[in-house]
């Protein structure tokens, strides 16, 4: 019967498998602050401990972009749309106080 045969040693082991993957979340966690920032690169890996009161993270502030004059024109029509609701809305809630004390 015929065998093959070979010499075993000791020795360090390594592989790899490069394939691509998915990241999937099991907890997320959302931070809201009043203004709008960036966030710098998170140091803290999986696990790591964190004692009560250190810094997680650091926000820095976004530079506001250059109103350029189409952007302005922009912000201009929604506060005019937003003006026109709240009095659409005023006179709205005049008539039913109208209708309130006239059925009175």
């Amino acid at each position: 019967m015929q065998v093959e045969a070979a010499s075993v040693s000791a020795g360090h082991f390594e592989t790899a498998i490069e394939e691509d993957g998915k990241t999937r979340l099991r907890d997320q966690y959302v931070v809201s602050v009043p203004l709008a920032g960036l966030v710098s690169r998170l140091t803290l890996r999986d696990g790591d401990h964190v004692p009560a009161g250190s810094v997680v993270a650091n926000l820095r502030p976004a530079f506001a972009p250059m109103l350029d004059e189409r952007t302005r024109r922009e912000q201009q029509a929604r506060l005019g749309a937003a003006q026109a609701q709240v009095q659409a809305a005023s006179a709205a809630l005049e008539r039913e106080r109208g209708d309130a004390a006239g059925t009175a």
